[in-house]
Order: structure tokens, then sequence, then C-alpha cells
């Protein structure tokens, strides 16, 4: 999707002769004659790229649970649970197709020159930012190429950079003479299908990105993937489970989504917006997976039953429980921690959000 607007590079003799390097580099894992990249030359791209956001805090309380409301009429001032969305900041609901996961990254170079100063201010943040174990997200060996760097070139406002584009981020290099890996992000891609809300189809390609981890083995002179260990690795499995979704969804956004070309893990479409979660359903090939039964202590409590008592629970279906009712298809046998859940026809359950939504 984004080939049009990079420049294939073919050896790392075309790469040197653009940089002026006069040596090898240093950690060539392979031939570099046997490889080939992609220099990106779009400067939306190039600056998309460079500012993947790598602050965010995932583990806020009270601001975590975005209820189903969200989903029927785009906002919600009663929510038990979580954040009150005004109507005047409303959301939207999409469909939306998240392809498979491909082999496609982004490599992010640095000057060397421009990094002299990292570590005194890495040092800072880590004073600043890392007392927060859950909601810090970089290893402390300088040799893991996490985002760290790149995120000292941000504050530092260093706009310098190589971007590259590869099938096979470990078979880069760590350094030349001029240039040091800063970051890698993995590409996928996310159609926008529709404003369910609104009932107009769009059909847009979208970017989805995460953060792909490299650690830089100084003794061998070889790149390797990187796998955190607690505490970071629990966002990382938050985030892999975003970006590796396969299938279709509908989930809820403000109106900027559909105008996005890139979007980043984990916010998926929430950028800027001041939210770090959003409220999501998956649709199969029987129908769509909503919330039947909560569970409790004694008994399920029935959510689509008028008479059931809400007071101490979400209620799922506010004043739209007939609609959904008469969209219900049959009990699945899929549950978590707080629901059963059960299947419904998907153009039916559409249709209910498009008239709800614009009531």
């Amino acid at each position: 999707m984004m080939k049009k607007h990079a420049t294939l590079i073919l050896s790392l003799a075309f790469l040197m002769n653009l940089h002026s390097c006069t040596t090898p580099p240093s950690s060539s894992p392979v031939s570099w004659s046997e490889s080939s990249f992609y220099k990106i030359e779009d400067e939306d791209e190039k600056n998309s790229i460079f500012n993947y956001p790598l602050e965010y805090e995932l583990f806020v309380p009270g601001n975590d649970i975005i209820s189903y409301n969200v989903l029927w009429t785009g906002y919600d001032m009663d929510n038990k649970s979580g954040p009150e969305i005004p109507e005047s900041n409303r959301f939207y609901t999409y469909l939306t197709d998240y392809e498979e996961n491909k082999d496609s990254y982004y490599l992010v170079y640095l000057r060397k020159q421009e990094l002299t100063s990292f570590s005194s201010w890495y040092e800072d943040y880590k004073k600043q930012s890392g007392l927060d174990e859950s909601n810090y997200h970089f290893s402390d060996d300088t040799d893991v190429i996490d985002g760290k760097y790149l995120l000292y070139a941000q504050k530092k406002q260093i706009k310098d950079s190589l971007i590259l584009k590869t099938s096979n981020p470990l078979d880069s290099f760590y350094q030349d003479g001029n240039y040091q890996l800063a970051a890698c992000h993995q590409e996928k891609t996310l159609t926008i299908e529709k404003n369910v809300s609104l009932n107009v189809s769009l059909n847009k390609k979208t970017s989805l990105f995460r953060r792909f981890e490299i650690f830089y083995d100084e003794k061998e002179k070889k790149l390797s993937g990187y796998s955190f260990t607690n505490p970071e690795k629990t966002n990382i499995d938050i985030i892999d489970s975003l970006f590796s979704y396969q299938g279709k969804r509908l989930e809820a956004y403000p109106r900027g989504f559909e105008e996005m070309n890139y979007c980043f893990c984990p916010f998926i479409g929430l950028e800027n917006s001041g939210y770090i979660t959003t409220k999501r359903v998956e649709l199969t090939k029987d129908g769509i997976l909503l919330p039947r039964y909560e569970k409790a202590a004694k008994e399920s409590i029935d959510l689509l039953n008028e008479n059931t008592d809400f007071s101490n629970t979400e209620d799922v279906y506010r004043g739209f429980k007939s609609l959904f009712l008469s969209a219900y298809i049959k009990d699945s046998d899929i549950s978590d921690s707080t629901y059963q859940y059960a299947l419904f026809d998907d153009k039916k359950i559409e249709d209910i959000i498009h008239q709800v939504s614009i009531s």
C-alpha cells in the first residue's frame, strides 16, 4: 500500500553512497549485495513513522472500561465502571477488517552524532517515568532497540533520520559509519469498511503499526528478536492481541478515525483523543458475539430481560432490549470472567446501531 512512496535500494553500496559512508557496516549479518530495502522518501509517511507514539498508559483505574452503549449510541453519561463520553464528543461505530500479519517492517535510523547526550537524557527520563512500571515501556539494556532512542529524538526534536522498509528486519544493520538503528515497526493493513452509525460505506485502507523489539548482540555482531519479561510483557501481550487479530469487528472511535492513513497500537484510532481503550465486538461466520448473560454468584443475570435489576451491573442494552432480542440467534459456548456470549444477526445489529445512533 505504501510502496508508491518508496525508493528501492538494491545493495549496501548504494545506501552508503547516499550517505557518504566510507566503511562497511560493523554489524552486517548478511551479504548486502543479496539484500533489498526501500528508502522512504514521502514526507508524510516519514513523519508518521518517526512520530510513532511510544508513551501511553494502559493501566489507569477508572479510565479503561468503555460501555457497550458507546457502540450503540456513540456516547454514555451513565457509565458505572469507566469514563463518561458526552454526546458533543461522541464516538461512531465502524465495521473494520483486519488482514493477516505480514512481513513488512520499517527501520528508523538516527545519526550517531545526534545520540551523544542520550545516556544522560535517558537517566532523567527513567527517574521521571520509570516509577510506574506497568506504564513504562523500555528495557534498561542499551542494546535493546525498543523505541527509547526514537523517543529521545522525538523529545529533542531531531528530524534528521533515515527510514527504510524491509521484509526481514533481522537482516538489517545496527550501525554504519553515520547511522544507528533507533526503532523498528511492523505494519499490516486495516480496512475501515463502513461507518455503521451513519450507514456510510468507506472501504478505506489504513496502515496499522506495532513496535517490534530487536536485540543487538555486540559480541556476535548480530540482530535478533527481543522478548520482554514482566511487567512490560503484559503490555506487549495486549498489543500483540490487538495487532494480530484477523477478521472483522465492530468498534467505536471518534469520527477522525475514518480519515487516518496510519494507526498505531495500542491506540488504533484513539490517537490524541484522551482515551486509552474503546469497545469492540467480533464478527464470526455465524454472527456477532455479544453478551447474553452476566455471571453472578447465585444465578446469571439476563441482559435482555426488561425486568432485570441493573442497579449493580452494566445495563448492556439499555432501552433497546427488544430490538436486540429481535436480532438474537442462539447462545454460544464462549464466555469470559464476566459474560456468557450469544450470537446475534450482524446485519440486524448494524441496522439497530444506525437506527439508535441517529434517533
